[in-house]
């Protein structure tokens, strides 16, 4: 069995503010979400202004939850042609 590793005060505060940092919910731009979907930006942003993809309208900006976006198209996936 390995020994366990030890970690100074400055390594461990480090380390709790990248595990902070990779829980947080982050809103990605239409870029982004249309390279999950592999869509044209265009073809996200007419969603989005058609209310058909889950979004967020912060003024004049629209932004995605990557998680809400990968349940979307998931709950969207068929099985194998010609299957309901």
């Amino acid at each position: 069995m390995a020994d366990p590793v030890r970690l100074d005060a400055d390594q461990l505060e480090a380390l709790a503010g990248l595990i902070a940092e990779a829980r947080a919910p982050r809103l990605v731009d239409a870029e982004a979400a249309a390279g999950m979907l592999g869509v044209p930006k265009s073809w996200v942003l007419a969603e989005a202004r058609a209310n058909r993809i889950p979004h967020v309208q912060l003024g004049r900006y629209v932004r995605f939850d990557p998680v809400e976006v990968e349940a979307w198209w998931r709950a969207r996936v068929r099985g194998p042609r010609g299957a309901a």
